[in-house]
């Protein structure tokens, strides 16, 4: 059999839970050496829920692939006033939030590990006391299993301060210590509310990979590719679509049925004898783009 990962890591989240994300796994484990199990949520509090993929769900998956690092991914879905809570010890929240990292490790022993995904820490001035949350969180999990690792999910920054979405807490070099890994989710650029463009420019992945292998052990460095692109609607204001921002995402997968007329514009009442869309690929970005409701063409 080929080995796929030779040379190579590829990490991916168990975020969907649907019925193909259960058949990628299947057919394709032999290419992964890491899965996030997204499934642990930490509230304001420091507690630890499990909200998303069924763990058990992916036991036939665990016994397939036995090679795959599995990591219990915990996350703050984006809220702001979690993450300050935890970076500051609201509460006793920090320390809540580190014996409930034990708690799961100790739950479901068979984990790699944990992977850490807090996000929106704000700006420069919370550096001091978010590096002391990473630091914490390190000390915490190697302290109870050496053999576990750490992985944390990073925004993509161009420098000190070179956050495009206002995470300017974060700078490699001061957290390549606290993490045997770290997956810098370089995507996003473009998103529901921003105009039409590339979710991961490629100038800004090379401003993002430049900094990053400079700033932190390149070996630990997982480079971020996003699975999914936006619908944008151009044609009115959002709260005239009833919308607050323009965009609607969906996986690539998705995108792709749009481009190749699986799905069309008119919820088949009827159905479109042709697809009135105009796709195009930007070779200097690597992404593709499309214009619906196109219907008219020049002849060559």
């Amino acid at each position: 059999m080929k080995d796929y990962i030779k040379g190579k890591r590829c990490m991916v989240w168990s975020f969907m839970g649907n019925a193909r994300m259960y058949q990628a796994l299947n057919d394709y484990g032999d290419r992964l050496d890491t899965v996030g199990v997204f499934t642990f949520e930490v509230d304001i509090t420091g507690t630890i829920t499990e909200t998303g993929t069924s763990v058990s769900s992916l036991t036939p998956y665990r016994t397939k692939w036995p090679h795959i690092k599995w990591l219990l991914t915990v996350m703050n879905h984006g809220t702001e006033s979690i993450f300050t809570a935890l970076r500051n010890n609201e509460g006793g929240a920090k320390s809540k939030f580190l014996s409930e990292i034990v708690r799961i490790m100790n739950k479901y022993p068979w984990c790699a590990g944990v992977d850490i995904d807090l996000e929106r820490g704000g700006g420069f001035e919370n550096r001091t006391a978010a590096n002391a949350l990473f630091a914490d969180i390190y000390s915490t999990v190697k302290n109870y299993d050496s053999s576990k690792l750490v992985n944390i999910c990073l925004p993509g920054m161009t420098g000190v301060q070179g956050s495009v979405g206002g995470e300017n807490w974060c700078v490699y070099a001061d957290l390549n210590d606290y993490c045997d890994t770290a997956a810098i989710m370089s995507y996003g650029m473009a998103w529901a509310g921003s105009a039409p463009g590339p979710v991961s420019p490629r100038s800004w992945l090379e401003g993002i990979y430049n900094y990053a292998i400079t700033a932190m052990s390149p070996q630990k460095v997982y480079m971020g590719l996003p699975g999914y692109g936006w619908n944008w609607q151009i044609y009115d204001y959002p709260s005239n679509l009833g919308k607050a921002y323009r965009g609607t995402s969906n996986t690539y997968y998705a995108a792709k049925n749009w481009m190749t007329g699986v799905y069309n514009f008119t919820n088949d009442q009827p159905p479109q004898p042709f697809i009135p869309i105009i796709a195009y690929w930007d070779d200097h970005d690597k992404v593709p783009g499309a214009l619906p409701h196109v219907y008219d063409y020049m002849e060559g």
